[in-house]
C-alpha cells in the first residue's frame, strides 16, 4: 500500500505528549514504518497574509490514524486539514500527510478530550470520502461536518488591504431509524424539531446542563442523553 506524503520543511512545531488511552494502542505502525510505506513527495506552501486557518486546531495534537488494512499507528502530532479533508502529522522538521483514501479513520485529543472522525457516511452535502466527527453511537448517530470555507481577496475593514480568509462552519447529520436529518444551522429549535423525542425533556437537558449547541462536547453529551431515553 502506498502512503502519499505531503511535505513542508523547515517548519518546526511544539513538543507534544502522550497521552493515556490513544498510546496504548495494539497494534501500531511507526513513522520508521509509514516512511518505508511512502512513494510520493509533495511540496507544501503556506501564506503568511491569509487569515483563519484550514485547520481543525491552531497547533498540532496527540492522535492515532486508522489504515485501509486495519493497523493503527502510533501516537502521533497531527492535525486535520478539514479545507483539504486531510490528515497531516510531524516527523521531525517536516509535515506529513495521509490522503483520505489511504486511512479510514483517526482519533484526535483536544486537551483531555477525545475527536473520533470516520468516513463512508453519505447524505446530502455529505460524501463517502470526507471525515465526519462521530458524536454518538446507538440508535440515533450523530455526525458532526466541519467545514472550511477559502474565500480569496476579502476587503479588510477601515482598510483598502484584501486578504485570503478561511471561515469556519459545522453542519450537523442525524442517522436515525434508516433515515438521515441533515441541519445546518446549530440551533436549539433546529435540532430538538429533528430528534424524536419529548421536545420538552430534551430542552430541560439543554438548559439544566447550559448546553451550547454550536460546542461539539455539548452536542455530544444531548446525544448521549437523547439515545438513553429513545
Amino acid at each position: 500500500m502506498s502512503i502519499r506524503l505531503l511535505i513542508a520543511l523547515s517548519l518546526l512545531l511544539p513538543a507534544f505528549l502522550f497521552l493515556p488511552g490513544i498510546s496504548n494502542a495494539q497494534s501500531e505502525i511507526t513513522k520508521e514504518d509509514l516512511r518505508d510505506m511512502s512513494r510520493n513527495v509533495i511540496p507544501v506552501t503556506r501564506s503568511t497574509e491569509t487569515i483563519g486557518t484550514p485547520y481543525l486546531f491552531d497547533d498540532f495534537q496527540t492522535g492515532i490514524v486508522t489504515l485501509n488494512d486495519g493497523n493503527v499507528t502510533e501516537a502521533l502530532s497531527m492535525n486535520f486539514n478539514v479545507h483539504e479533508n486531510r490528515v497531516e502529522y510531524a516527523d521531525g522538521q517536516a509535515i506529513l500527510a495521509f490522503l483520505g483514501d489511504e486511512i479510514t479513520s483517526f482519533e484526535i485529543y483536544d486537551g483531555p478530550n477525545l475527536m473520533r472522525f470516520q468516513k463512508g457516511f453519505e447524505a446530502r452535502g455529505l460524501e463517502k470520502d470526507e471525515f465526519v466527527q462521530v458524536l454518538s453511537d446507538g440508535p440515533a448517530v450523530g455526525l458532526l461536518k466541519h467545514e472550511v470555507n477559502f474565500q480569496q481577496d476579502v476587503a479588510m475593514y477601515g482598510s483598502a488591504t484584501q486578504r485570503d480568509e478561511y471561515v469556519s462552519n459545522m453542519r450537523l447529520y442525524i442517522y436515525e431509524d434508516g433515515n438521515v436529518e441533515r441541519i445546518r444551522r446549530l440551533s436549539e429549535r433546529r435540532i430538538t424539531r429533528a430528534m424524536d423525542a419529548d421536545r420538552n425533556e430534551l430542552r430541560n437537558f439543554i438548559s439544566e446542563n447550559n448546553l451550547d449547541l454550536e460546542n461539539p462536547y455539548h452536542l455530544r453529551q444531548l446525544f448521549e442523553f437523547y439515545n438513553q431515553i429513545k
